[in-house]
């Protein structure tokens, strides 16, 4: 589940915020609040998404989101 949510995250030409913004809407139905910006920013300093694949902390990144408590407890 987190390689197809990072495939749906990694589509188009948004740029690495616009990824995150997506992520949190899609997963949790809010924003990241600056904290969570802050971390997943970091998190991602440097990031080369390859041309041939997703890159593995995406994986690693939707994973997260899909583990937490956050997703469990959404309605």
């Amino acid at each position: 589940r987190a390689e197809g949510l990072a495939r749906r995250v990694s589509v188009g030409d948004a740029d690495q915020a616009a990824r995150i913004e997506w992520a949190f809407q899609y997963c949790f139905n809010r924003p990241p609040d600056e904290v969570e910006k802050e971390l997943v920013t970091e998190y991602f300093k440097n990031a080369v998404i390859p041309a041939s694949g997703i890159d593995e902390r995406l994986i690693n990144f939707c994973q997260s989101l899909l583990a937490s408590a956050d997703f469990r407890l959404a309605d």
